[in-house]
């Protein structure tokens, strides 16, 4: 009786233990498994960045983003290297890129975080006219953001012959944060009493 008993719990201790291997390995096997991490960062002059994985079937990988391409789109069952070619980052935000690679009805995404480009410089400007014409600013390719006196916040967009209008007439500070200026020019010096150019 108790040899039969020792016999049937080692039977039993077995087939759990087949059967938990095998569910591991159906796993493993039904699963895109990233060998790099999820979620990556370059700076903002870009480049080559390589992402390692393993697929249990042909592969293919799509980028949300043209700035970021892909070598090689589709592969085989196995493990995979694939590279993601970031190009420089001449914008005034943060960028993200969602990688997705796909096998049937399995998919993994891969996140690729772009740092803001470096060349950056600030102007304020303080005013107590009711109006300020946009500047022009020259450089390569310049872009930034303008933080007006009076709160609003907007891209730096040259639109010949505009000009910010406020409520009243006081005395306001204007932030200019550009990226990539050379040169910046106010066509109007009406109202203004200081342009700060130490951060340019």
């Amino acid at each position: 009786m108790k040899k039969h008993l020792i016999y049937t719990l080692t039977y039993t201790l077995l087939a759990c233990l087949m059967l938990s291997s095998c569910k591991d390995d159906d796993t493993i096997e039904n699963r895109i498994q990233l060998k790099t991490s999820a979620t990556l960062e370059v700076g903002s002059e870009g480049g080559e960045l390589a992402i390692k994985f393993y697929s249990p079937r042909d592969w293919i990988v799509t980028s949300n983003q043209e700035w970021c391409t892909l070598s090689p789109e589709q592969g085989v069952a196995g493990d995979a290297i694939l590279t993601a070619n970031v190009e420089k980052n001449l914008t005034a935000d943060l960028r993200e890129v969602v990688i997705t690679i796909s096998s049937e009805d399995l998919s993994q995404d891969v996140t690729i975080l772009q740092a803001v480009r470096g060349d950056s410089s600030t102007v304020r400007v303080t005013h107590t006219s009711k109006t300020l014409p946009l500047p022009i600013v020259s450089g390569y390719s310049p872009v930034g953001y303008i933080q007006w006196g009076d709160g609003n916040r907007e891209k730096y967009e040259y639109q010949e012959g505009y000009v910010h209008q406020y409520a009243q007439s006081q005395e306001y500070q204007v932030t200019f944060n550009l990226w990539g200026a050379e040169e910046i020019e106010f066509t109007s010096l009406k109202g203004i009493s200081e342009i700060d150019l130490t951060e340019f």
